[in-house]
This record gives structure tokens, sequence and C-alpha cells, in this order.
């Protein structure tokens, strides 16, 4: 094995602490600062070696494949009754968190309550604790970010799915208990807490208090109603009576022992419990558990091991003075087995579980004396969860083993049999329980004590000293380490190895003497009894010490780290996950003299024995765990490294793999780590990136300079394009003026121009150059009219920049007003009717490299942006795209919050604003919910007489047009939904806009082509269908205020062009005629408005077919648009360019292209755009079928038309170009490594290719909902196997690779550079000299551009299609 060269660990001296006269030297303190920069560079040191250490594991990849296929299984938990609905949780198999699931009946299928994998891009937020109102109608529940402990409280409306507004904070180890009236809860938070809340701080938590939350109300108005401010380390454990009556509070100082106080509700409720509450005292030492169980009347049960180290049932009359001998047993402690848990299930029955012999036992019991009724036969196992309360007549508790997977058991409490029955049983595909044995085993430890110990094998097993043996233990907090199913441990156990759960001292296998008996001073005792047992396993033949690995975790990884420490000979591997190897020192000098001999930081020593050294190492901890922070393992493995690696006798490794965003366990999503060689690429900026951009340019150039007619080809590129770009205008209904976006040929970006009528010369009214702060750098995002036209509002950015800035300009003097609004983020500009201001959405709290949270806000014209008015803000999504709207007739304020990732959860809310106004804009309105859910879109079209109009797919895929009465404090429910024009069944309604009041235009799109028609807006009766030809409407204007509608249609062989519609106006009395005649005489006809400004391309000799071919997976048919010369020859001949994207629903439409329509008209060319799956050309399902998991059916429907064009002679391999721009890159790129024989050359424009980490970069995150989270591991496991840079290296690109051109915007904030840099260094380092098709692969870097925008209009277009001309390029070679 080759020696691993250890990073160089700063020791600092100088720090030292003195405990009772000794001096104990602390040289890692710096250790303990997560969020410095040496802390974080000791993390990406320490992981640059593990991870690659890892990865060349041989049998990794063999164990990789049947974890999964084992792993991927059903897991239910317990149902359990609330209301009149039964809950459970449930993991399909490889999903991060359980998902919780609502049902009727036990027969009926569930369906999704609560998903907590669509709340993080990652699936690092669980639900930590939850508690539902005795009605069972509101479900309050916290969330947990990236496994820490720190949870946020939120509330949930049963009945209509809806959160309420108010979420909780600074919460942290509490229980959630609701009052019987369903008003509010009970719950402890640290309301003193300074600084971060989010696992990472260091610092201990104190002064826990317990307040009470009254539902609908915000937290600040929550009552404090216990605190012990003498005790700050105290945290307070409170629950409500069965009966409603009491409060039973238990504070708790250590991880056991508790006290016991009482509140009576009964008058506190009555009165709104509005103060503190007046606490009864029941227990007032730490001396023993008491956990309350039920109640009838004033007498109390409690599970307690006072004066019962196994544990009893005692009751304590509440109505009579308490006193020592206030306790009556009802069930005595058992002389041996441990009272695991108890509970009281309909009405008078106890049902208790005893630990015997480290295996469960269930019986049933009469609540008033404890007699037994039942006693359950159950095999060797555990019982992992139960459910079941005082007003339920059924018990059901979940049951494992080492062999078997979790089962459910269903008991009826009513009927007279009371057996359990099996209401949902799991199997494994490919395990076969039979194939292994359990054996529980006692051995001697070093005090002669017996020590219990499982083993678990292969029924084949040789005991010949030879197997390889995992040995687990954790000893610590009186928790019970106790039979359970595992699929790490089958897959071992498959290959041979041995499994050993130990129960050692500290645990609670035989109740509070064995606990006791390695703890505090005797915890040497635990580290005893686990070395015993590795001496016992070779003693006995199991195993060998080189072959013998150990594991723990938390507790269990202080007890791995001592016992290396102390023996390590003794074992061959050690894994001590989030262990607390510094158990800290006690200020009892007895006790801290204990801790220092046993703590595994301060005992580390290389093996006196010249040929001694530590086993194999490797610490697993988390950068979030705030239970063991991650500073013991940090500092565990600097002085292992430093005292035991350096050394020349230590040749095996000591390594530690951290976690980001995970922590102590909960939470933590399946995460996998593949190898990046290219990683440094990632660093755009860094000297050797920018070198190897140098590099690659100029080779590009050379060779591009090498192509015989490229001048000939640019000449008539630029000549073609050399055109204005003119956008739709905007009307001024006041004053009659048009504002429209233009840019001449010359002209890098738009400017703003008018137009006095619609005969009036355009006449620039604001330039880029006009910016100051710019240097004439800006790029125009979009502009925004007040309604009484006297003030436009402006949002603009730079070219490397998606962040814009936002001011105010004058239309009458052209003067700016001194305002700028920064932060703003892609965002909407909406007028308020009294044109005092504007509502958009900016980041608040930003900082450098950090954007802070969005919120929609008022900006008064005329104020400094710090004086605006926050209307509401998101502080828990920073992946959030954020709009806001108000409605047409002023009244209402529509806002769109739509999350980025998996499922993209979009919530939709709207407020009364005619209010704030009355109130001059000095309070915030309401905001009530309309919409929510994944995957929902809803557009505002207009408001008129109370009537509120929307376009929405909510129950409709392809989208309807509904309308609502939005009255204050209205709930949605499903028949508040009056549909005015119901879904198409073949049709995509695209959008639809008001216009004059009284109709509507609404455009869909059919066969991958817009339609336009005129409804009437009242009841949505059909009045015109307008004839446009094959073609796409890429942009409108026009609103409810005004009768021209302006659109900007283009196809692929019409340059855009700007038309209107004149709408007549309503005319109440003679409708019908009148609409005839009008609409004869305006609305049918559709004139130019910048017909003058463009110069129209004579197309007269090409021609546009629509053609479909098969796909052969599944036989749908894949739409193909072709565009060639009339006339063209099926001989094969034809370079051809084909092009598709397939992503987010995103239609390929008809649009027009200069350079296409150039490589078509002068080489005689075919242009060939695909409708793949996963676009939007035919709704919902087909969008569908190509995301996520489906994503290879997008990359079969391109492969599929690649081979159409070829079978039917249009072109042939060496003539197919293929090109796509990010995830049409993607596309291109997948098909590329895929099928390369089928493929002349291949140009990708910004692509999406590093399918493992693309969620870590830039604005990517916002694609997992398309490619799924690589962190999941089902995901990861599918994008592995279709990620163009990861597949580079396959048996089909050694054949035949076309060539290949990537060209990078530098500043694209949407496809990271690295995507393209990393793929076209792997085809150049592996392929190019080992590919049997001598093709160049090329890098083109544009250093000063995002997304193509800004590129100058003489370079950009001739540049990206100097590769693909045939006879002009050595890249085509000949078949």
């Amino acid at each position: 094995m080759t020696r691993i060269n250890y990073p160089d660990i700063r020791r600092d001296e100088s720090v030292v602490d003195e405990y009772h006269g000794t001096k104990i030297a602390d040289p890692y303190r710096w250790l303990e600062d997560p969020d410095s920069d040496e802390v974080q560079k000791f993390v990406e040191a320490q992981n640059n070696i593990t991870i690659p250490f890892l990865e060349e594991c041989k049998p990794r990849e063999a164990i990789k494949t049947r974890l999964t296929e084992l792993w991927n299984y059903a897991k239910y938990g317990c149902p359990f009754r609330r209301g009149d609905r039964y809950f459970y949780f449930k993991n399909t198999g490889l999903q991060n968190q359980s998902v919780l699931y609502m049902q009727r009946s036990l027969e009926e299928d569930g369906e999704v309550f609560l998903d907590p994998n669509t709340l993080s891009e990652d699936g690092t937020v669980a639900i930590s604790t939850y508690a539902f109102s005795k009605n069972g109608e509101v479900f309050a529940y916290g969330l947990s970010g990236s496994g820490s402990d720190w949870i946020t409280i939120h509330f949930k409306n049963v009945l209509t799915g809806e959160n309420y507004p108010e979420t909780l904070q600074k919460v942290k180890f509490t229980s959630l208990s609701w009052t019987h009236d369903n008003v509010g809860v009970f719950y402890g938070r640290y309301s003193d807490q300074e600084g971060k809340t989010d696992g990472s701080e260091t610092t201990s938590n104190e002064n826990q208090k317990l307040y009470y939350h009254r539902l609908g109300t915000e937290q600040s108005e929550d009552v404090l109603v216990v605190d012990f401010p003498e005790n700050p380390k105290w945290r307070i454990g409170a629950e409500v009576s069965d009966c409603g009556n009491y409060l039973i509070v238990s504070p708790q100082q250590d991880c056991r022992d508790n006290l016991v106080f009482f509140a009576d509700l009964s008058e506190p409720l009555k009165s709104g419990l509005k103060t503190k509450l007046t606490l009864t005292p029941v227990v007032t030492k730490f001396e023993a558990d008491y956990i309350y169980v039920t109640n009838t009347g004033h007498l109390m049960y409690f599970r307690t091991s006072r004066d019962a180290p196994n544990y009893r049932i005692a009751t304590i009359d509440f109505s009579k003075p308490i006193s020592e001998t206030s306790w009556q047993t009802v069930v005595p402690e058992h002389s041996k087995d441990v009272l695991d848990w108890t509970a009281c299930v309909n009405g008078d029955v106890l049902v208790t579980c005893y630990i015997q012999d480290v295996k469960n036992t269930l019986q049933i019991r009469k609540l008033e004396d404890g007699s037994l009724i039942k006693d359950f036969t159950l095999e060797v196992g555990t019982i992992m969860g139960y459910s079941g309360r005082k007003e339920d007549s059924e018990l059901f508790f979940q049951f494992a083993s080492f062999l078997t997977p979790a089962k459910i058991l269903y008991v009826d409490l009513k009927s007279e049999s009371l057996e359990p029955k099996v209401v949902r049983e799991v199997t494994l595909k490919g395990f076969n329980p039979s194939d292994f044995e359990t054996t529980q085993v006692f051995y001697d430890s070093k005090d002669g004590t017996k020590i219990p110990m499982f083993i678990v094998h292969r029924k084949d097993l040789v005991k010949n000293g030879n197997n390889p043996c995992l040995l687990y233990g954790y000893g610590g907090f009186n928790i019970s380490v106790q039979p359970t199913f595992s699929v790490t441990r089958i897959v071992l156990m498959q290959h041979m190895v041995v499994y050993l759960l130990l129960q050692i001292f500290v645990e609670e296998e035989y109740g509070e003497s064995w606990h006791n008996g390695g703890r505090l001073l005797n915890k040497q005792n635990g580290f005893d009894d686990f070395q015993a047992a590795a001496q016992y396993l070779i003693d006995n033949q199991y195993t060998s010490s080189k072959k013998l690995a150990i594991q723990g975790a938390s507790n269990g990884g202080l007890l791995v780290g001592a016992c290396v420490n102390q023996r390590p000979d003794l074992f061959g591997a050690a894994i001590a996950q989030v262990g607390c190897s510094d158990y800290g020192c006690s200020d009892e000098k007895e006790h801290f003299d204990n801790l220092l001999k046993i703590s595994p930081i301060h005992n580390v020593k290389l093996p006196e024995d010249s040929n001694g050294q530590y086993p194999s190492v490797l610490l697993l901890t988390a950068d979030h765990d705030d239970r063991v922070v991650p500073l013991h393992s940090y500092k565990f493995i600097a002085e292992i490294q430093t005292k035991v690696g350096k050394s020349s006798q230590q040749e095996n490794p000591l390594l530690i793999r951290i976690e980001t965003k995970a922590g102590h366990g909960a939470g933590k999503p399946t995460a996998k780590i593949a190898i990046d060689h290219y990683h440094w690429l990632e660093n755009s900026n860094a000297p050797n990136v920018l070198q190897f951009e140098s590099a690659q340019n100029d080779l590009t150039q050379n060779f591009l300079k090498s192509c015989p007619q490229l001048n000939e080809v640019k000449s008539m590129l630029l000549s073609v394009s050399n055109r204005c770009h003119v956008s739709c205008p905007t009307e001024d209904v006041t004053t009659g003026r048009f504002y429209f976006f233009m840019n001449s040929p010359d002209e890098n970006c738009d400017s703003i121009y008018v137009k006095e009528g619609l005969k009036g010369k355009p006449r620039l009214h604001l330039s880029p150059k006009d910016i100051p702060e710019t240097n004439g750098k800006a790029v125009f995002r979009m502009y925004s009219l007040s309604w009484h036209g006297e003030t436009l509002a402006y949002a603009y950015g730079t070219l490397t920049s998606t962040m814009q800035k936002i001011r105010f300009r004058e239309t009458k003097t052209g003067k700016d007003y001194s305002e700028v609004l920064t932060n703003v983020f892609y965002s909407d500009i909406s007028w308020t009717h009294d044109n005092k201001g504007i509502i958009y959405s900016t980041y608040l709290n930003s900082k450098k490299n950090e954007v802070g949270h969005l919120a929609v806000v008022f900006h008064r014209l005329g104020t400094k942006q710090i004086d605006d008015l926050i209307f509401v803000e998101f502080l828990d999504s920073p992946y959030l795209t954020l709009q806001a709207q108000i409605s047409d007739c002023g009244e209402l304020l529509f806002v769109y919050a739509n999350e980025k990732g998996i499922n993209q959860h979009c919530n939709f809310l709207y407020g009364d604003l005619k209010g704030v106004a009355k109130n001059n804009y000095e309070t915030t309105p309401y905001l009530f919910h309309l919409l929510e859910g994944n995957g929902l879109e809803i557009q505002f079209i207009t408001r008129i007489h109370g009537a509120t109009y929307f376009r929405t797919n909510c129950r409709a895929p392809k989208f309807r047009i509904v309308r609502t009465y939005l009255l204050k404090g209205t709930k949605l429910t499903k028949g508040f939904w009056e549909t005015i024009i119901s879904e198409h069944s073949t049709r995509l309604l695209d959008w639809a806009v008001c216009v004059n009041k009284h109709y509507l235009l609404v455009c869909y799109v059919e066969e991958a082509a817009h339609k336009l028609q005129l409804h009437k807006l009242q009841d949505g009766s059909l009045l015109h269908k307008y004839s446009l030809p094959l073609g796409t409407i890429t942009e409108y204007s026009g609103g409810s205020q005004n009768s021209r509608f302006f659109f900007t249609f283009s196809s692929f062989l019409i340059p855009d062009c700007i038309r209107y519609i004149q709408v007549p106006k309503h005319s109440p009395k003679r409708f019908r005629n009148a609409l005839h005649l009008m609409f004869k005489a305006n609305a049918k006809k559709m004139k130019y408005f910048n017909r003058d400004l463009i110069k129209i391309v004579d197309s007269s000799d090409c021609c546009l077919k629509q053609r479909f071919c098969v796909s052969p997976t599944d036989g749908a048919d894949i739409p193909i648009f072709l565009i060639h010369k009339k006339g063209l020859k099926l001989n094969k001949q034809s370079p051809c360019i084909m092009y598709g994207q397939g992503c987010f629903g995103v239609q390929i439409m008809p649009s027009f292209c200069v350079a296409k329509l150039a490589f078509v008209k002068c080489f005689n060319g075919l242009i060939a755009i695909v409708g793949t799956r996963g676009g939007g050309e035919y709704g919902e399902e087909w969008y569908r079928g190509g995301t996520c998991q489906n994503k290879q059916q997008t990359y079969n429907d391109f492969i599929a038309a690649s081979e159409y064009l070829i079978k039917l002679g249009y072109t042939s391999p060496s003539k197919l170009i293929i090109e796509g721009q990010q995830f049409g890159g993607n596309l291109a790129a997948a098909c590329l490594v895929q099928r390369p024989d089928l493929y002349g050359a291949v140009i990708i424009h910004n692509g999406l290719l590093d399918l493992l980490r693309y969620h870590l970069l830039q604005e990517s995150q916002s694609y997992l909902s398309e490619f799924g989270d690589p962190n999941i591991f089902a995901n990861f496991e599918n994008l592995r196997k279709i990620s163009p840079l990861h597949n580079v290296l396959n048996e089909n690109t050694f054949l035949k690779i076309p060539a290949v051109m990537t060209i990078v915007d530098k500043e694209n904030g949407l496809a990271h550079p690295s995507n393209s840099y990393k793929f076209i260094a792997e085809l150049q380092f592996n392929l190019a000299s080992k590919s049997t098709k001598k093709n160049p692969f090329l890098l083109w870097t544009h250093r000063h551009a995002s997304s193509g925008q800004g590129e100058h209009s003489n370079n950009y277009p001739a540049t990206q299609y100097q590769l693909i001309f045939p006879n002009t390029n050595p890249l085509f070679a000949a078949d």
C-alpha cells in the first residue's frame, strides 16, 4: 500500500488550558471555528485525500450496484389515526426523506400529504417533529435543514392542504403538544439564542423556555408559560394530558433523569392562556426517569426508574398532597427484563414492551391493576415503532430483525382473539433470509461480567480465522442497540463478512444498573467490553485482527477512538462516525482525571513496537452536526495524522471524510461523489484556467483560418443579417405614443425609441450610453410606463450580470429621477394606478457573494430605496423566482413565488391593494393563498366587475381559463373556479390577453405552431379565428385598456414582423349586428407596425414541411420541421443541421434565423428541428416523458430523428451536423457520445455537460426539476449513465468520433463554462490520439458575453457557423 502524504496541519502550541492544576495543550483550537477560511481549507485538503482513495477501491462498483438493487425497496411507518383519517410515512426506496401520506381508510390508497423532498434542492430538509391537533384538522410540523437539530415549525390545514402564514423559529429539542380546544400548541424555544441557528455553531444552547402559540398569530405574540432562569442548562419537555386538563412539564438536564411539574389548564384556557402557568412540583430531584403514560381523572400513570432500575409503572394522584409515599405501583419492576415503553390504548388497556436479552417482548394489560391480558409471541427482533392512543381501538406496531425487513402488524383491541395481523410486509429482490443465521452468545469481559453479543453470518461460513468481520457498538446514554434490518449489512454478509452487534455497558439492555456500570467513572468498562468482544471473535476463529473492522457512531465514535488508542494491534480497520472524541473536562477533579485517561484526542501515541501501527482509520463527520460538533473529529484526525501518520512505520491510511450540508444523521440525503479530474476548471478566473482558455482559442482560431471560404461565408452572413430589430410597442393610451426597443445593425444593444402615433417616425428616447455608471455597457432588460404616461421605469444590467437596476425618467423632459433601485433579479415592474410608485421584487440583505433573500416591495417615486415598504419576503427560500403584478383595475396585488428545484413548488398569493393605497402605502397588504402545489401555473388575465380571470393548469394539464370572485378571506375550493374556456384535448393554451375590456385574445399551440383566436370574455364563446401561416408569436402587448393588440410574428422563412389588431368597442344595444360589422371591417385585419423598418429576406425558393418519425422505444410520433430549397433531391448528399432542445416544457416553435436560412439558400442545405420529449409541444405528459429518470427518452427521440433523415435520403452521417444551446447542448453532446457513428460534426453552445455537478454551479440549481438531484441515489445512478462528460470514454466513442466544437460565453450564468471546458479536455486528452477518425475537438470562449447577449452583431453569427459549412472546412471527411 502506497503511503499517504498527509497535509501539514498547523499546531498552535500557545493554546493551553489549566484544569485542577494540570495544563492541557489544545493546539488545534482553531479548528473549532467552522466558518473560518483556514478550517474550510482544512476540510477541502482532507476530502481531497480521502475521496480519491475511496474511489480507487476495486470492489466499490460491485458493492454499490448491489446496494442499489437491495436498497430500492419501499419502507413504511406505522399507520396512525388522527381525526377521521389515517396517516403513515413511506419511502419508495431511494428517496432522501420519507413522505407523509393520508388515507380515509386502511383499504384505500394513500395520497401525499407532505413530501419533505420537495422542500429543498438537495434533500436535506427533514420532518423532525410533528403533532396533529386533537380534532385532526391542523398539522404542526418542525423542519430541520442539513441534519441540524434546529427546526422551524410550520402549520398545515389538513382539509385544504394550505399552510398557515406563521412559522416558529429558534426551536430545538422540543415536542409539540396541542391544547384540546385545538386553538394552540406548547413548544420549547431558545428565544435568547444569538448568532447562527443552522447547526454549524459551536456554542452551547441555554435558557430554553416553554411557549404557547395560538394558531393564526405571529410568533412575537406567543405567551411565555414556563421558564427556569436559574437553571439555564435545563431542557423543558411538556405534554398535555390525555384528558386535556393538565400540562405535564418534565425538565431534563442530561440525557437521563428528569423532574416533574404539572399545571392545571382549566382556568388558564378559559381566559385565553395569556400569562405564565402556575406549576405544582411532583419530582424535584434528578434521580430517576419519569415518563407520562396516561391518566384517569386526577390519577396519573408514569413509567419510571424510581426505585426500579428496570422500570415499573406507578401512579400518583395530582389532587392530593405530593409526598415520597404518594407513588403506587401498578406494574412492578421485572427482575431481569427492562420495561422499554408503554402506552394506553382503547381507554383502559396498557401495552407494555420489554427488552428481554436484547430482544423485544410485547404484552397487553389492564390499566386498572396492570394484570396481564395477553403476551404476544414474537421472534427475535425489535419493535421499531408503534401507534395507538387512549381514544383508539387499534394498535399498530412495526417489527424487524437482522434478517427481516420491517413488517407492520395490527391488533384490533375490540376483538376477542387479540391476534396480531400482518398488514404490510416487504421483501427484497435477491435476498433470501434462509441463507443466513443469527446467534446470540455471552462472553466474559475483563471483570468477568457476561456480555451479550449477536453474531450474524452466512450459514456456509467456515470458522478458520480468515473471515472479514465488522464489530459494531454504541455504549452510551442509556440507549439500547437491538436487532434491526440493514441493507448494508446484508450486502457485506453476502460477501462472507461476519456482522457482530455488541451490547456493552452504558446501554439499556439490562436496565439502569447495567447503564451505570459503564458511565462516568466506569466509562472504561465499556471499552473493556468492546476489546473483549474482539478477542472472543479472534479466539473462536471467526476472524483475525487484520480482518476485524470496528464501527461506531456518535457515542460509538468515542468507543472506537478510545479502543484504537488502547489496542491498535487488535483491529485491522476502524470507522468512527460523528464521534465525540474530546469528551470534555469535568469541573470535578475526580472526573477530570478519569476523562484525561480515556479521551481519544489526548491519548494518541505511536505504538512502541517498531513494527506496530494504527489500523486503517476512517472518520466520518458533517459540517452541520450540532449534536456532536465536527471539531471532535477534526482534532482527532489532526492529532493522529501528525503524531502517527508522519511516522515511517505507519502504512495504513488515516483518513476523514467530511460531508457538507449534513448533520448528525437526520435529514442526510443519499449522496454520491465521483472522481473529477478537471475540477480545477470550475474556477474560471484562475490563472491556469485563463491559460487553458487562451490555448484553446489560439488552437481554434488557427484551425478556422485554414477554411478556404471563411471570408466569403462571413461576408454573406453579415450582409443578410444587416437589419433592424424592433420589439412590440407599448401604447400610451393617454398621449397616443408608442414606446419600443430597437437596435440598428451597428448597435450592440437595444435602445428605447418612441413614435408619435402609428404613422410617426421613430426617435431615440433612451440609449444605454445615457446611463452614467455603466460606461455605455448597459443592457436594457425591460421598461414600464406609469398609467398617466408621464414616467418611464426601466430595468437594466450589464452584459455579464443577471442582476439588474431600476431607474425612472420623465417622458416629457427626458430627465432621470435621482433614485436607483439595486439588487433586482428578473423582476416585473408594476405601477400602482395612482402613479405614486411601483411594485417590484429585490434581494434584501445582500452582501458580497451572498444574494440575501427575495422580497416584494413598494417603491414610492422620488424616495430612496432604503425607505421601500416590504410587502412580503421569503427568508427560507434562497432559490426562488418571484414576480409581483398589480391587477389592471389596480385593486389587487398578485405574487407568484416559484421555488426552483426538484418539483418546482409554486405558491400564488393575492392581497387587497386598494386599502393599502388609501393608507398612503404605509401598511402592507395581507396576502391570501390562491393556489399552491408542485408544477402548478396560474396567469392573471384581467379583473372586471369583481370577477377575476386566470389561465391555469390546475386540473387541466393543457390549461384552461377560469373565473373566480376573490373576496377577502375566501379560501378557494374545487367548486370555486368557474371554467370560461375549457381545456382543449390536443391543443396547449399558451397565453391569453384581455383586450378592450370585453374580449379575450387566446393563443394555442397546435403541432408546434401558434393559433390565434378571439373570444368573448363574458362566456368564452369563440368569435373569430385569425389566419396565420405556420409560425410563432414571439411577443405581444396590449391589455384591457387598449383597443389595439400588437404581436411579433416569426417563422422559419419569415423574418420578425410586428402586426396589430384593432378590436372594436363594446356596443351593448346592438351587440350582435355591430360586432359582426366591426369585426368584418377591423378586427379580422392584421396591420403591420414595422414593415418599413425591416429588410424582408426572399425565401420564395425555400419550403417548410413538417414530418413525423416513430420513436422505436414506445411508438410515439416525433415531430420534425424541415426547411430546404424547393426541389431538394433525396440522394444523401445534402448537408444538414439538426437542432433540438427537449427541456423545461419549452416548445421549439418556428422562428426566423438568418444564418440557418443562409445555409439553406447558399449551400443547398437542410435544416431539421426536432420536437423531443421534455419539450412542451404536446403538454404536460409530453414534457414529463423526457425529464429526470425519463431523460434518456429525449436522447432516444433525437437519435430516432437522425436515423429517419438518413434512412429517407435527406442526408448522410458525414454530412449531418447536430447543434444545441445550453439544454440543447446537453442533448447534442449526449447523442454524440451514445451514437457518434450518426454524425459528422457537433456544435455545442454553453452546454450542460457535467450532470453530476451541475447543481453546484451558479444558477444551475434551478435545473433540478429537469435532470434530478444528483444527491438522490437513484438520480445519481441515472445521471451517471447519461452525463456527456462521464460517458466520453465508451466502446462507441473510440471508433468514430465526429468533429466537435464547443462555444462558451464566459460570463454565462445558466451553464457554467466548466461544463464545456471539462468536456473538451476529456475529448482532447483521451480520444484525440485514439479515435479512428481524425476530427478536431475545438473550444472557443467569448470572454465578455453572457448567454450570447452583448456580442457585436458583426461577430457572433459568423463565429458560430464557421465550423459547419461543407466544402469550406476540413472537418468533413468522405463517407
